[in-house]
């Protein structure tokens, strides 16, 4: 082991002949055997990224993993005041739950599937002495107060080949359609179901609802009753509707917007017409009609047809659910 300006780094570590570089596991063991305390421990589906500031101890958790995760996650250099950062809705929390322990500071955690936070600690400021009691994962818990099954008007653009309404008796992805127009379609397509609210509406005062999409394929923006509730792009998938959410008639729009890479794929069911031996197409220099019926116009024929398509659309199930705060752990 060897001390420099930043800490202690370990020298010498056989590399592993098949990777690049030594497993989580083997650095973890050589810290324990040396004596040293790990900066931070969980299972493996968590992960993490850590920053000190003069003020703060900074460290970024991620569940990479498709499912939801239930943990104790232990930080070296914790204090026992700390906040939790959602960096997607940009809520701050105050965390309640957390213990002293041998291992560092320790935080019982619920993420959803591929979810993050920030865990900031004040070094400065320190909440109390040892906590005693159960665990809890300090998180608020959602509640599913109705699903909106459909049936859902889908519209396409149809300059890219998409039709320009359909019905959607359930949600599925856009490429298991059986309409070459949708099951190789790029783009965006706007989603259209009006719905009665099924919850009692006097808990509007007491709870937040938000709106789960399950599922995305790659992004979506929602509009509630005409208010614009933003962009979603990464899991979980929901946002918050209480502002906009109504007792009838309810109309929700959800616009999703996939890759490119569906249609260059459905193109190559044409024949080539774009760039060849590094010469423009003469259609494109003497401004004729294009003489197939391709959409996309590349220099390099990235795809063949046959290729995997990329899954696309909302897949769903949506639903609305409630928020309610736990009397303990992290509070608003």
């Amino acid at each position: 082991m060897k001390k420099s300006g930043t800490g202690t780094r370990a020298q010498g570590l056989e590399e592993d002949k098949k990777e690049l570089y030594p497993s989580y596991e083997y650095v973890a063991g050589i810290l324990r055997e040396s004596g040293l305390k790990e900066d931070f421990t969980a299972s493996g589906s968590i992960r993490y990224i850590h920053r000190s500031l003069p003020e703060r101890e900074i460290y970024f958790i991620s569940n990479r993993t498709d499912r939801k995760v239930k943990d104790t996650c232990f930080f070296r250099d914790g204090t026992l005041a700390a906040e939790l950062w959602d960096a997607v809705t940009g809520e701050i929390r105050t965390i309640d739950n957390l213990r002293l322990t041998d291992q560092g500071i320790a935080l019982a955690i619920e993420m959803d599937a591929y979810q993050s936070y920030f865990v900031v600690f004040d070094v400065v400021k320190e909440k109390g002495e040892r906590r005693k009691g159960k665990e809890s994962t300090g998180l608020p818990e959602f509640e599913p107060v109705m699903s909106l099954k459909g049936p859902w008007k889908v519209n396409f653009d149809a300059t890219w080949g998409g039709p320009r309404m359909i019905v959607f008796d359930t949600l599925s992805d856009w490429t298991t359609r059986p309409e070459p127009g949708i099951r190789f379609y790029s783009g965006i397509a706007r989603y259209l179901t009006t719905f009665d609210f099924q919850g009692r509406f006097s808990d509007l005062r007491n709870s937040e609802f938000y709106l789960d999409l399950g599922r995305v394929n790659n992004l979506a923006r929602v509009t509630l009753n005409g208010k614009d509730l933003g962009i979603i792009w990464t899991a979980p998938w929901r946002l918050r509707i209480t502002d906009a959410l109504q007792k009838k008639d309810n109309r929700l729009e959800i616009e999703v917007a996939n890759l490119w890479i569906n249609r260059l794929i459905g193109d190559e069911a044409e024949p080539w017409d774009g760039i060849d031996q590094g010469r423009w197409p003469d259609w494109l220099l003497n401004g004729a009609p294009r003489p197939t019926g391709r959409y996309t116009f590349t220099s390099y024929r990235y795809y063949k047809a046959g290729d995997p398509l990329s899954p696309s659309g909302l897949i769903g199930p949506v639903q609305i659910e409630g928020k309610r705060h736990k009397a303990q752990g992290i509070s608003k």
